[in-house]
């Protein structure tokens, strides 16, 4: 993104937080549209524009340049906008789970794994009732699919030896009881 995007966007931010671009100078303008171009530098603008429409249609305070970056790499992360675009990824495997569980359980990103399970589970979703599964499921995994998101990110973030360090200490870190010893021990 270049400055005159950044100030596109900065006008579009203005008009949809007034009260709180009301008292910001031409100078504090000037430096926050240096700052949100080169934050944003490597993105494309179209994708920007996409993001900050999202982002103020669901919150009622001006986004920072992290709320932008998260939302562009969530974008960028499924294809598309990710809570519902994950969602008609789920519910496309559901519809042709009863006789292909496995095959589409291996199709689906692996936030969508996590959500369903197993291709079993697939299969047992393809025979719910669809307003159940269109309302009671959805909303279920609309509830789980931020912090599936945030996991997934985090665990590719983590360098593999160090997720094989944090795996082994699983056993060893147990609460102590009362008088010392690990739980389990004799």
């Amino acid at each position: 993104m270049d400055h005159k995007g950044a100030a596109a966007m900065m006008a579009i931010m203005q008009v949809a937080y007034p009260r709180f671009y009301a008292q910001q100078g031409e100078v504090q303008m000037k430096a926050a549209v240096s700052l949100w171009a080169d934050a944003l530098a490597d993105y494309p603008e179209e994708a920007i524009h996409v993001a900050l429409v999202r982002v103020i249609r669901e919150s009622p305070f001006p986004p920072t340049i992290a709320d932008i970056v998260k939302r562009l790499e969530v974008m960028r992360d499924t294809g598309s906008d990710a809570p519902e675009a994950l969602w008609r990824k789920v519910v496309r495997a559901v519809c042709d789970g009863y006789y292909h569980a496995a095959e589409r359980f291996e199709e689906l990103p692996s936030v969508c794994k996590q959500f369903v399970g197993s291709p079993e589970n697939l299969r047992s979703m393809s025979q719910m009732d669809e307003d159940v599964l269109m309302t009671v499921t959805r909303g279920q995994f609309m509830k789980r699919v931020d912090t599936l998101l945030e996991c997934e990110k985090v665990m590719q973030e983590t360098p593999a030896h160090v997720l094989r360090l944090m795996q082994g200490l699983g056993g060893a870190m147990r609460m102590p009881e009362a008088d010392g010893r690990l739980l389990g021990e004799v």
